[in-house]
């Protein structure tokens, strides 16, 4: 991270996904080697969300799901829509 002169871009730290975030002593271990902190991540409480995906390894897929979700929602809604897009037309050409 250091070589990468990505480490400057996080200076309020880091949060660790993935299988391998949970090994024992490897968020303190971080800590340590890029002095900043370190977290480990794990989905946020999601309704009817199985407890077994609430595990950091399965961070990205739900983060991904989530943001789906929230980009097709946002496309779908009303100010986005048919009438929202005509009515601006209809302000652009002056009617």
């Amino acid at each position: 991270m250091r070589q990468a002169g990505v480490i400057e871009l996080c200076p309020a730290g880091v949060v660790l996904t993935g299988g391998g975030a949970s090994l024992n002593g490897l968020a303190e271990l971080c800590e340590r080697v890029i002095k900043r902190p370190v977290r480990v991540g794990a989905p946020t409480s999601i309704a009817k969300l199985p407890v077994e995906l609430a595990e950091p390894e399965f961070a990205t897929a739900v983060g991904l799901a989530m943001y789906a979700h929230r980009t097709v929602a946002a496309k779908m809604s009303p100010e986005h829509g048919l009438g929202s897009r005509l009515r601006a037309w209809w302000a652009r050409v002056g009617a």
